[in-house]
């Protein structure tokens, strides 16, 4: 007789393992510590027993494991076998996570892109990509992206008006769909692809720093810097960014072992990161 809820629920452990069988090969799988699990028994091929795992209860209930069971049963009608099946299954959804867009993209900063560029580079890179492009593409195995998957989820930044992300999100795509290519994860750069499908957009649009842009402007701002009566590094700071024009984290990360005092330069190479 088929299995009840009552008999499932009620089931209790003995010295022993042992089964409560219900119908169509299903049965629960009773141990002697208290777990009880579901298993379907079926023959495959020419009569061999082979059995099934389909969970336990009461995570998976008696409705869930005949369902389980249907499905099994269903796959034997068209020649499969379920087992072979499951294992075929979770090994291509291990591969295609693997293989997804921010797998790949981790990957390609992780080992190649950190060793090209200095390490807040690398990292805003990665910021990028984390808040425009994994929320909607990440998940995704990089080969079945299309590039009208790359130009939608760009298009949504141009109409917020970031152009200049724009400008380096798709570049950064296309480096990583290469390293994808080189790798035999993918056969095209969707994001080359993609520019064909953006809209055009006039760059004036976007919004700019202040600066000096005249002879006249330019004096008035050293005027300014030499009558700075501030903290003294901010001063030397400032003194020193007019002179050497050094990108601002650059200048606020100097250190004194960059510094060669009797060279009378200042040489902070040595701490870009070294591939392995």
């Amino acid at each position: 007789m088929a299995l009840t809820v009552f008999d499932v629920r009620n089931a209790k452990p003995k010295p022993k393992p042992y089964r409560m069988y219900d119908s169509g090969g299903l049965y629960l799988q009773v141990q002697p510590g208290g777990g009880r699990h579901w298993r379907f028994k079926y023959y495959w091929p020419a009569g061999k027993e082979r059995l099934m795992s389909l969970g336990s209860y009461p995570e998976m209930s008696l409705a869930d494991a005949r369902r389980r069971r249907d499905e099994a049963r269903l796959k034997l009608h068209d020649n499969i076998d379920p087992v072979a099946h499951k294992t075929a299954a979770a090994a291509s959804s291990s591969a295609d996570h693997a293989n997804s867009l921010e797998a790949v993209s981790r990957e390609w900063i992780s080992q190649v892109h950190q060793f090209e560029v200095v390490p807040e580079h690398s990292q805003r890179n990665l910021r990028r990509l984390e808040l425009h492009v994994f929320p909607s593409l990440g998940k995704r195995p990089i080969r079945d992206i299309e590039p009208q998957e790359i130009a939608t989820c760009l298009r949504r930044l141009l109409s917020a008006g970031k152009h200049a992300t724009v400008e380096k999100v798709r570049p950064l795509l296309s480096q990583i769909f290469r390293f994808a290519i080189a790798s035999k994860r993918a056969t095209r750069d969707a994001a080359r692809d993609a520019a064909a499908l953006l809209p055009k957009y006039d760059r004036k649009e976007e919004k700019h720093f202040a600066a000096a842009t005249s002879p006249d402007e330019v004096r008035r701002v050293l005027t300014l810097i030499d009558g700075y009566r501030g903290f003294p590094p901010t001063i030397a700071g400032i003194k020193l960014a007019t002179m050497l024009f050094p990108r601002p984290g650059k200048l606020a990360t100097m250190k004194w072992a960059d510094l060669n005092l009797a060279a009378q330069t200042w040489d902070y190479g040595n701490r870009l990161p070294t591939s392995p």
